[in-house]
């Protein structure tokens, strides 16, 4: 079954916009459209870059990095939300960029999911099933309880050796004689 919010979604947006149009006119209407997509690009091209910047920051600090990398997810979230059409979208995208409202967003999330995980009412999906908090597994889903070493036959001994560094030619020029 559809959720509701997920019909109701589009047909909000059309009348916003439609509310948009018959205040601000056609011109402004598309000025703002255009001007939130080219955000939300702009956005979108630098939150790679922004999640493992502060991944790295938060380890580097000695804190564990899952609150940054969610802090820059929502920012992604904020681009995403910002390049899809429609004012709806662009108005939520806008305000994930503040960071009270994003602060608030990830707080939220960490309790919705703490709240789940220990009512072991949420499902993780693979390519072969799902399984739940509570270890139940639905048909085709991995089973990672019973998980066996492998036969002693099957082990690949693996020997490490140094290799000098010879800065900036590699072992391929110096056959070449470059």
């Amino acid at each position: 079954m559809i959720p509701l919010g997920l019909v109701l979604f589009p047909v909000a947006e059309i009348f916003f916009a439609i509310a948009v149009i018959q205040n601000w006119g056609w011109v402004n209407a598309i000025f703002a459209g255009a001007t939130a997509t080219i955000l939300g690009i702009g956005l979108l091209r630098t939150s790679g870059v922004r999640l493992t910047t502060s991944v790295m920051q938060a380890m580097a600090k000695g804190q564990p990095p899952g609150l940054a990398a969610l802090q820059s997810a929502l920012v992604g979230l904020a681009a995403i939300l910002l390049v899809m059409p429609g004012y709806i979208s662009d108005l939520l995208g806008l305000m994930l960029l503040i960071p009270p409202v994003r602060g608030w967003a990830a707080d939220r999330f960490i309790r919705s999911f703490e709240k789940r995980a220990k009512a072991g009412s949420f499902r993780v999906f693979t390519s072969g099933g799902g399984f739940s908090a509570r270890g139940d597994f639905e048909p085709g889903a991995p089973d990672f309880r019973d998980v066996t070493p492998p036969a002693a036959g099957q082990i690949i001994e693996v020997s490490a050796q140094r290799l000098e560094s010879t800065r900036g030619t590699s072992e391929n020029d110096k056959d070449r004689g470059q």
